[in-house]
């Protein structure tokens, strides 16, 4: 008489269903461990925007006015291209604050491939300089106007 070598039918298929459970399992503990992270991730990245617009609105007019903002677009609503504040705009006069300003962004501009023919800075309603392509090579005075801003004033 002969002994069966090896597991029984029944041991096998409880072998394989054990198989199939461990794999499920760490599978759902990676996903966790995903989602966990890109919701940390997430939360993170909310609270530093969120701290960051704080700093802004609550920042004394002279931080301010060591400000830039690069818009791609002439919308204040659109997205900003570059936002920038240097401790070397605060050492500088109005026009070369202005000058600096514009050279920055016109350089942004030329790196993401925004069509500038002649960059216009207007001074936003909190200090800062905003920075648009005047793509229609409008005045000065004419195109902050249009936006409701104001000129930057230049000693």
């Amino acid at each position: 008489m002969s002994t069966p070598l090896g597991p029984s039918p029944s041991q096998i298929t409880m072998m394989g269903h054990n198989i199939v459970a461990k794999i499920a399992a760490r599978t759902k503990r990676r996903r966790r461990r995903v989602r966990v992270a890109v919701a940390t991730a997430s939360l993170g990245l909310g609270l530093g925007l969120t701290a960051a617009a704080i700093g802004v609105a609550s920042a004394p007019p002279e931080v301010l006015s060591s400000a830039f903002s690069c818009f791609p677009s002439d919308d204040l609503n659109g997205p900003v291209a570059i936002m920038g504040s240097s401790d070397d705009l605060r050492d500088l006069d109005e026009s070369g604050r202005l000058a600096l300003a514009l050279e920055l962004c016109s350089i942004a501009f030329s790196t993401q491939g925004v069509v500038s023919p002649q960059a216009t800075a207007c001074e936003l309603p909190d200090l800062r300089l905003a920075v648009f392509p005047n793509v229609g090579r409008v005045d000065a005075v004419d195109f902050c106007t249009s936006l409701g801003l104001g000129l930057p004033p230049v000693d």
